[in-house]
């Protein structure tokens, strides 16, 4: 699986979540998401979805994957020539531990966590450009260096995608 992490975007998205006050990471989340459609630029019929926004997508499915699979993506964390792994295992747990915490006095979660979930997973799709009306800047970029490389791309979207559906399954069963 490819990951994004030694990409500036990608290092700015931890950066900015790493700077957010406890208790605000999964709203901050929950607001990117609901305002990522009108970033969007339409054409005729056409949703364009610029890399920016796709590696930010692809980051935080990456961190929910760590989150769902006790996986680790923070060896995978340079800028630069330098690590930024601490921050990354910082974001990861901080988002994890506001996702996870509950109501007082009550067994529901303070989020909706299939949602939180649903929306990554409706992102990855996109970006891996299968709706018809979408175009995805970043798998331009990837077809144009060659197929092989578009399509292993699309592959990662996708393997992310159905393991974080997979994941959803159980979300709503807890």
């Amino acid at each position: 699986m490819i990951v994004p992490f030694n990409d500036d975007t990608a290092y700015e998205v931890i950066k900015k979540i790493s700077k957010t006050s406890k208790g605000k990471v999964i709203k901050n989340i929950e607001d990117w998401f609901e305002k990522f459609p009108k970033r969007t630029f339409t054409g005729k019929a056409n949703i364009i979805i610029g890399v920016e926004d796709s590696i930010t997508i692809w980051v935080y499915a990456c961190i929910f994957y760590d989150i769902a699979y006790d996986n680790d993506c923070s060896q995978f964390c340079t800028h630069k020539g330098k690590s930024y792994s601490d921050k990354y295992i910082k974001v990861r747990d901080d988002i994890k531990e506001e996702f996870n915490r509950k109501k007082t006095l009550s067994k529901k979660y303070v989020y909706d966590r299939a949602d939180i979930i649903s929306n990554i997973t409706s992102g990855l799709r996109d970006i891996a450009g299968l709706p018809t009306n979408v175009t995805s800047e970043i798998m331009k970029q990837m077809n144009s260096r060659s197929r092989e490389t578009g399509k292993k791309y699309k592959s990662t979207f996708l393997e992310l995608e159905d393991k974080l559906c997979r994941w959803i399954d159980t979300l709503y069963n807890s």
